[in-house]
């Protein structure tokens, strides 16, 4: 996942920091955050509360350290990231605890109930 992240970082498909994320997902460019497990709690309830409102998915599952390195930058508790194809990379990376097909995103079960069916993100592509 590290390695992955440092590669759309330099990419420039990600968006770092918290307010500048949440702008990004108001907008609809934000298609995965990465929040780190240490962030504050109001920080976390901020981005799940905004990714879930603006249909975008969250990982929690390194460290603010962790993240930082990857990207080489200090202090990183949040990235955004804007690119269908690195989320797919992250979502499905080999070893995360994120799993793609116990997790529906917002915007899916909001389908479901509609009527509309609609699959983002399957696992193995």
């Amino acid at each position: 996942m590290d390695r992955t992240l440092g590669l759309a970082y330099r990419a420039a498909k990600t968006i770092l920091g918290t307010e500048k994320t949440v702008l990004a997902l108001r907008k609809g460019h934000v298609k995965l955050v990465i929040l780190a497990t240490d962030a504050s709690d109001n920080t976390k309830k901020k981005i799940h509360d905004k990714a879930r409102t603006y249909g975008a998915r969250v990982i929690e599952a390194i460290s603010t350290e962790r993240m930082s390195r990857a990207i080489g930058k200090r202090g990183i508790k949040v990235i955004g990231i804007t690119d269908q194809g690195f989320s797919r990379l992250l979502m499905n990376h080999k070893g995360s605890e994120y799993d793609v097909e116990q997790k529906i995103s917002t915007k899916e079960k909001n389908n479901e109930k509609t009527g509309h069916i609609e699959k983002t993100a399957e696992k193995g592509e």
